[in-house]
């Protein structure tokens, strides 16, 4: 029973410190945070398209996110509309390249996809 009860006080406790604000690099919204279960520094940067898009009437935007949380780092886009449960085929691309489309993982709510090989993603636009 107390092993139980430790467990749920530890699960309690908040995994990053509060009150980490964003700041603009570039492009770039950045956020860091010490995490203190871990004691490393857990980093989230988006860049949201200046670009607008209407879909069903409703104005929409696009953000590609950078994160690296407890040592695992994602890249994924989000988007305001659903794009379903399947895993989508993303067109990307880079700079004045010739366009790409790639095979991303749907995130659970339908509204983001994961790029498979996060850290190669992150090299390409870098």
């Amino acid at each position: 029973m107390k092993k139980t009860i430790l467990a749920l006080c530890v699960a309690a406790i908040p995994l990053v410190s509060t009150g980490a604000e964003y700041v603009t690099e570039g492009s770039w919204q950045v956020k860091k945070e010490e995490n203190k279960m871990t004691d490393m520094t857990d980093v989230v940067a988006i860049n949201r398209s200046p670009d607008v898009y209407m879909r069903q009437g409703i104005e929409r935007s696009t953000s590609i996110v950078l994160r690296c949380r407890e040592g695992k780092t994602d890249a994924y886009l989000s988007v305001d509309e659903y794009m379903g449960i399947d895993d989508p085929l993303i067109t990307i691309r880079f700079d004045g390249g010739k366009p790409q489309k790639r095979r991303w993982s749907a995130a659970e709510g339908g509204e983001a996809a994961f790029s498979p090989k996060a850290i190669s993603f992150i090299k390409d636009i870098s």
